[in-house]
């Protein structure tokens, strides 16, 4: 599943090079987002930069690429410092045993619960563990809860499946755990195979999606050939995941998990495209 960092602004502001090196290490298709805790955590990081470089280019960078560090890497969960005026460290380690993040990267590390110090963090740190791909339980639940903070960062979301059917509880489940997931004033495109008459698919799809309430959220179903059709994917306009069986779930079938991947920048760029249009055969808000 995507995994959570807090990262200390002071921590990364001592340079340049220790900006980039830990913000590389984020981003959807890292599978490695970090936590705006607090809210203002790209203001502090700032605040903490002038404090240091104010004056050099090095402050010029890290203001250039903190500009461009966007919600593909940066995840608002609904994390707020029960202190406000406690010390950024100590108002982590109080999330984090209320909830806990999968990772503190800080300026020194602790044991308990375990911090990593910037100094100790490179490749090999078990907490920078490649995170691409995970084996997924094919319950509803389980396969939503993977795509989640993707989903909650995005306005504009694509299910791809040439079987999708909602005339089916396998696929429904599934898509409305997923839409759950999804934020009012978001656009949810269905793609599926065109081996289904039009009249067909708009009269049993409407009243479906209708049934599942989706507040504020406009969904549109397309229909494209079924052979170039073949995987499956869930993209947003931040990234996006492959499903390597399905959108469906198991429906108590031997086929129980599945093998999900996260998609580096130049393949999901590349399915964004391809899957894309104007001509949904019908829209429902």
């Amino acid at each position: 599943m995507f995994k959570e960092f807090a990262v200390e602004p002071e921590a990364i502001t001592n340079s340049y090079r220790d900006f980039a090196y830990v913000v590389e290490k984020f981003g959807v298709p890292e599978g490695r987002w970090i936590s705006k805790f607090p809210k203002t955590w790209k203001a502090l990081v700032y605040e903490s930069a002038k404090a240091k470089l104010s004056g050099t280019k090095e402050l010029a960078k890290i203001e250039e690429r903190l500009r461009r560090v966007a919600d593909d890497i940066l995840l608002a969960s609904g994390r707020f410092p029960t202190d406000n005026k406690a010390k950024w460290i100590d108002a982590a380690v109080l999330e984090h045993r209320k909830r806990p993040f999968d990772g503190i990267v800080a300026t020194a590390g602790r044991v308990d619960p375990p911090v990593v110090a910037l100094s100790d963090l490179d490749g090999e740190h078990p907490c920078l563990a490649s995170n691409r791909q995970w084996i997924v339980a094919r319950i509803a639940g389980d396969m939503a809860s993977c795509c989640t903070p993707l989903l909650r960062t995005s306005r504009h979301i694509k299910l791809i499946d040439p079987h999708l059917d909602l005339t089916a509880a396998r696929f429904r489940r599934p898509f409305e755990a997923l839409l759950a997931g999804v934020n009012a004033g978001s656009t949810v495109d269905l793609f599926r195979g065109n081996n289904v008459p039009v009249a067909y698919a708009i009269q049993q799809y409407g009243p479906r999606i209708a049934a599942l309430r989706p507040q504020g959220v406009r969904v549109r179903l397309f229909l494209r050939p079924q052979d170039p059709l073949h995987n499956r994917y869930v993209l947003t306009n931040r990234g996006g995941v492959a499903f390597l069986t399905g959108l469906d779930d198991a429906d108590g079938g031997a086929k129980t998990h599945d093998d999900v991947f996260v998609l580096d920048i130049a393949t999901w760029q590349a399915r964004w495209a391809s899957y894309s249009g104007e001509d949904p055969i019908a829209e429902w808000t």
